[in-house]
């Protein structure tokens, strides 16, 4: 069955006084307004910290580090009086490095530390860690794009998801919430301050794609072993590292088949990508005596917008240009570089 039947079969069947509805529907109605009232919320200046309902999804490619919101790509609600609430969102259309913390709202509700931490007053753990009927009210699974098959728990809660909803190569947050009505005595009805609005505001903070670092390549032209990494290889994607370096990841979007330009590697000048990302690693100390790379790109791009915009703004965050020349891409990140004119009697 189709996703988006499913939304519509589920969303139908569910209709009635339940809190979790009026969020559902509500919040849904006010993120697509919000959407349509904001185009640009997808850009690199920190990605879109709002999470909607679509069936339909662009692409999205996260960056360095950085919190975004995703796509509601199912809904169900199971149990015996309605209680319990089924989302999956998705964050990225690949493979990412980590999932380190999940947001209701603007407060954290989970994060990585210790394989799982809980967090005050959610209480979230991962599906299958503990708690009776009760509690915890929030159970989360989460999936960084490498999964093979469906989400288990999913899988065994909902009769609408099944073994062949696998989402290969996408990073999604599936999540259990629990409602119940209670006055709040005995324990019950804790649901009311936990998601006073319905259905919270779900955004992730999430280390984004790995990347190609030639630098860090010992078979590339432009190999440094001072950088401590020689296994990186151009053939071999399980070989990189995540990165928050402009030009590796201007680099990575050039060359990326699916979202990117989808240009040859050999079309890459490797010295100059070399240089420019030298550049960004510098360190640059502070009014405070702190330090800090020149130059970092944390952010999301969204395969709606044209490959020019996104690249532009990829660009922007190291002050870089990108030149075309003799068959080749110059990838320069902004920095002084000093005269090297020499002027002599004959010149004037």
């Amino acid at each position: 069955m189709a996703i988006a039947a499913v939304l519509t079969v589920v969303a139908t069947a569910v209709y009635g006084p339940k809190g979790f509805l009026f969020g559902l529907v509500g919040g849904f109605i006010i993120d697509q307004v919000t959407k349509l009232m904001n185009p640009e919320l997808d850009n690199l200046s920190g990605g879109a910290t709002t999470t909607v309902k679509e069936s339909s999804p662009t692409q999205k490619i996260v960056y360095g580090k950085t919190r975004v919101g995703g796509s509601i790509v199912f809904v169900d609600i199971t149990g015996t009086d309605n209680e319990y609430l089924h989302l999956l969102i998705c964050f990225a259309s690949h493979e990412v490095e980590d999932i380190e913390k999940i947001y209701f709202n603007d407060k954290e509700a989970w994060n990585s530390g210790s394989g799982g931490t809980k967090v005050s007053p959610f209480n979230a753990v991962i599906s299958g860690a503990g708690g009776n009927p009760d509690d915890p009210y929030v159970t989360v699974d989460l999936v960084k794009g490498s999964q093979t098959g469906a989400i288990g728990a999913l899988v065994s809660r909902s009769s609408y998801w099944t073994t062949d909803h696998k989402n290969l190569g996408h990073t999604m947050v599936y999540l259990r919430l629990m409602w119940d009505s209670g006055d709040g005595s005995n324990g019950e009805g804790k649901s009311n301050s936990l998601f006073p609005q319905g259905i919270p505001n779900v955004t992730a903070l999430i280390k984004g794609k790995k990347v190609y670092d030639p630098r860090k390549d010992s078979t590339s032209a432009v190999y440094d072993s001072s950088l401590g990494t020689s296994t990186h290889r151009l053939a071999t994607a399980s070989t990189w590292e995540w990165s928050q370096n402009p030009a590796l990841i201007v680099r990575d979007y050039m060359t990326d088949d699916k979202f990117g330009l989808k240009d040859s590697d050999s079309l890459i000048n490797l010295a100059s990508l070399a240089a420019a990302a030298n550049i960004c690693d510098q360190s640059v100390t502070l009014a405070d005596s702190s330090t800090q790379k020149r130059y970092e790109c944390d952010g999301r791009i969204d395969s709606g917008k044209t490959i020019k915009t996104n690249l532009e703004g990829l660009l922007a965050s190291m002050a870089g240009t990108l030149v075309y020349s003799g068959g080749e891409y110059f990838i320069n990140a902004g920095a002084y570089v000093s005269p090297s004119l020499t002027l002599t009697e004959s010149d004037i």
